[in-house]
Formats: structure tokens, C-alpha cells, sequence
């Protein structure tokens, strides 16, 4: 997939060392995830994941830069073997507030990007909605 998957930037009323804090831990990012997603487990800094209808994902984190960036790298099987990459930016805008953006790249070949691109992009934008909505009722940053 030549062309990344760039999901919506989205203001969050929380720090960016919050944010960073929550997402790498694995064990917070189960809060995020669509229905779809099932047999969730962590073990450390890696997880694994079925996504119905698709394959099962295993995952772990790669680069961590505090406050401001994380990436991960996972991989599974549709048909044949995929890798998926992701990028979390976090940037500090104010005091208690910061913005998170979320962009995947994979080294599929074009034909299944082009079918995958549109699930992937409606995946990245509902990651940060979940993300945004789980700070807003509370459960991360005091409001």
C-alpha cells in the first residue's frame, strides 16, 4: 500500500503525556476497539487479535518517543501474509490539551489496498473517535 491510510486529527482535552501513557499499554487500547475485534490478549509490549471475517493480528510495539510518538508493527493472514504499520502522533497544544492522529501503511500488494484502504481509513478515524470520547466521559483526563 503505496498510499497511508491518514486518519482524522482530532483535539483532545487531555495531555499528550496522558495520551502517550494510555496508548502504549496495550491493556488500555481494548477500551478503543470496534465490535468486530474479539479475543483480545497482551502479554507485555505485544497483542494479538481477531478481526471478524478477516484474520487474526498480532502486534507490538516498535518505537516509543515520549509524548509525542508511537509505532507499532503488526502482522497476520488474509489469503497471504500482510504486514500493517501504524503511527500515533501525538502533538501538545495547550496545558490539558492535545491532538492524535493515527495513520497505518502495510506493504499489501495494490489490488487488496484498494479494497482494504476505505475499512482501514473508517478503523483509524474510529480509534480516535473512541479515544476522544473515552477522555471526554472521564475515564483518562479530569475534565
Amino acid at each position: 500500500m503505496k498510499k497511508p491510510v491518514i486518519g482524522e486529527r482530532a483535539v483532545i482535552e487531555c495531555s499528550a503525556e496522558a495520551l502517550y501513557e494510555f496508548l502504549t499499554d496495550f491493556n488500555h487500547f481494548s477500551k478503543l476497539l470496534p465490535d468486530q475485534v474479539s479475543d483480545w490478549k497482551v502479554e507485555n509490549d505485544t497483542c494479538s487479535f481477531h478481526v471478524k471475517g478477516l484474520t487474526t493480528i498480532t502486534a507490538e510495539y516498535t518505537e516509543k518517543i515520549p509524548y509525542s510518538n508511537i509505532k507499532l508493527a503488526g502482522h497476520g493472514k488474509m489469503g497471504v501474509h500482510v504486514n500493517l504499520y501504524v503511527e500515533v502522533k501525538i502533538e501538545q497544544i495547550a496545558l490539558q490539551q492535545a491532538a492524535v492522529q493515527f495513520i497505518v501503511t502495510s506493504d499489501i500488494n495494490e489490488f487488496m489496498a484498494m479494497m482494504a484502504y476505505k475499512p482501514l481509513e473508517t478503523f483509524t478515524n474510529r480509534l480516535t473517535e473512541e479515544l476522544k470520547k473515552y477522555v471526554e466521559q472521564g475515564h483518562l483526563c479530569p475534565q
